[in-house]
């Protein structure tokens, strides 16, 4: 793969990515705002400042290197988290893609269908 095709993979998946978390966002964010309105400010607060560090440094950070963990166990997650440094890593990644990939489609057509 040479290296414009690599560049526009990245941008392409990084596009994607960038629209799915602000349609996930604004749906969120009415949702919250409507949940919100009928609360007391301190809980207001409360919920604000534990649900971003929840969402994003749990879920989007943590859980995404517990299941690459799950599907590669046989690494460490210090092994996880500096990807890009070992090609054996690299290479069980690239096998339980299709597996990781299954388990995130089935994710985004039950949130689609109202399942979630």
């Amino acid at each position: 793969m040479d290296d414009s095709t690599w560049i526009f993979e990245s941008l392409l998946v990084v596009v994607g990515l960038s629209i799915f978390e602000v349609m996930n966002s604004l749906d969120n964010a009415i949702i919250n705002s409507e949940v919100l309105s009928t609360v007391s400010t301190k809980s207001r607060k409360w919920f604000l400042t534990w649900g971003i560090i929840i969402a994003v440094f749990l879920v989007r950070g943590l859980l995404p290197i517990l299941i690459l963990w799950s599907s590669n166990p046989n690494f460490s997650f210090l092994e996880l988290i500096t990807i890009n440094s070992n090609p054996a890593l690299i290479e069980s990644a690239e096998t339980s893609a299709p597996v990781l990939l299954i388990g995130g489609g089935t994710f985004l057509i039950f949130s689609f269908s109202g399942y979630s």
